[in-house]
């Protein structure tokens, strides 16, 4: 793996560059004719989920960011059935020319063990059924079906996917 700094989104962090990032990232899945939120979010969108999170942890190359995931404590009031019990993580993007470094994976994992280490049985995403390569990419990493949702402001329905920490 390259050589990186990770750590917590902080106050001095540029919103707009996180944004970016974020759509660059989701670009492809925008060709695929899916819109994530990933693909058109404002700098108040991304303000408003990383907000929400737990903890949003950025990856940095040489003072830039290439790669972040949001770590989301359970919520009973999600319109998700599942989310209501399991933390969840999201706004998960790598840039394009760094993905299958080990990068994601390495964030993932991190945010796996926060979730232990904060009492989460269970950590959960959500994906359009229709990105398989990103199924698979969970399923390989342990992640398996729990329900389907359908979200606003996306074109697609979602298989929410979820894996034990307690293995």
């Amino acid at each position: 793996m390259i050589d990186l700094e990770i750590r917590e989104f902080g106050e001095h962090d540029s919103i707009s560059e996180l944004t970016q990032l974020v759509r660059i990232a989701y670009k492809r899945l925008g060709d695929m004719g899916l819109q994530f939120w990933g693909t058109w979010q404002t700098d108040d969108v991304t303000r408003d989920r990383i907000s929400d999170a737990d903890q949003t942890l950025i990856a940095l190359r040489n003072r830039e960011m290439i790669a972040t995931i949001s770590l989301y404590p359970s919520r009973p009031e999600s319109r998700c059935e599942y989310y209501r019990q399991a933390w969840c993580f999201g706004q998960f993007a790598v840039k394009p020319d760094l993905q299958r470094t080990g990068i994601g994976s390495h964030l993932l994992n991190l945010v796996e063990e926060r979730a232990r280490m904060k009492g989460a049985s269970y950590i959960a995403l959500d994906t359009a059924e229709t990105a398989y390569h990103l199924i698979e990419y969970y399923e390989k990493r342990g992640y398996s079906f729990v329900q389907h949702q359908q979200w606003d402001r996306v074109n697609y329905r979602s298989v929410v996917m979820s894996k034990n920490l307690q293995l």
